[in-house]
Order: structure tokens, then sequence, then C-alpha cells
């Protein structure tokens, strides 16, 4: 188990710091109309953020096999997010994200598997 999560848990680091990611265009909008900040957030909550969740997993099913241990790791790497960019009522989230995650890992192992019986054996 501990290897599988040395090999997580950067990915999940590198979604915590994505997920984080509005917080400076937030900033970034204030100077415009706040209409301009709740399309920004809208995009991450429904199209950014679980683009990045499957780009994840499916790099970990690719790189490392399938790992349950991303789909809890993402739903913690979450979890900053939500109380410092959006509100308790971004929480929720967290299991589309879970969702998008796991279908990237398969697609990952997948991929993986594909690649694995092209390959002629050496030998």
């Amino acid at each position: 188990m501990s290897r599988t999560l040395n090999k997580t848990w950067p990915w999940a680091a590198g979604l915590a710091a994505w997920y984080l990611l509005p917080w400076a265009g937030f900033a970034l909008a204030q100077s415009g109309s706040p209409t301009d900040a709740a399309g920004l957030g809208f995009a991450a909550l429904l199209l950014l953020n679980p683009g990045a969740s499957f780009l994840a997993g499916a790099l970990v099913g690719y790189r490392h096999g399938f790992s349950w241990l991303l789909l809890p790791l993402v739903a913690v790497a979450w979890v900053p997010a939500v109380y410092l960019v959006y509100n308790d009522s971004a929480l929720p989230y967290a299991l589309l994200y879970m969702a998008f995650a796991l279908a990237g890992l398969g697609a990952g192992v997948g991929v993986r598997a594909a690649l694995a019986r092209r390959r002629p054996s050496v030998g």
C-alpha cells in the first residue's frame, strides 16, 4: 500500500494545486465585473476540474496501473479548494471528480494493456 501511495500522492498534490487555480483567477476577475468571477468558477467546477481529474486518472492508470487509492486522494485534494475558493455547497463535486478520475484510470489502464499487447516479447 505504501508503494501505491508513493506513486499516487504526487498526482493528487498536482490536482490540489490545479483545483486552487480559480483562486488566482478570482483575484484577477475582481477588477472586472462579478459575473466574470462567477463564470470562471462555474467553468472550473464543470469543465476544467473534471478534465484535470480525468487526465490525472489516465496518467496514473497508464504509468502505474489501476490504483483505487487515487479516488479518495482526489476527494481529499478537492477539500482545500472547497473551503478556500468555494463554499460547503461545492463539496459534493468531489464525487463527480472521483467518477472522472475512475474513468481516466480505466482509460489509462486500457491504453497500457493495448500497448503491452502490441509490443513484441523480449526473450
